[in-house]
């Protein structure tokens, strides 16, 4: 009985799934890295942004073809899962 009322008190946690990637890219490319990153609610889990940056980000899946999509784009953009 009190374990219900307690789960009926505590909002409810949802979290997107996500699949991993790490980007390597010029910093030059920063810019439009970022916007496609922010646009399609990537979470960014590690970043080392120097001349040359690496980036390890979470792509929720319900966007992942579209976003992969949108970084392929990005000229001299590494792309690789993890």
């Amino acid at each position: 009985m009190s374990c219900a009322l307690v789960l009926q008190l505590i909002p409810a946690i949802q979290k997107n799934v996500e699949a991993r990637y790490q980007l390597i890219f010029d910093y030059t490319i920063l810019n439009d890295v970022m916007m496609v990153v922010k646009q399609n609610n990537c979470t960014i889990l590690q970043q080392d942004i120097q001349l040359f940056c690496s980036m390890e980000i979470g792509i929720p899946k319900a966007s992942l073809d579209l976003t992969l999509l949108r970084l392929r784009d990005i000229y001299n953009l590494e792309i690789k899962p993890l």
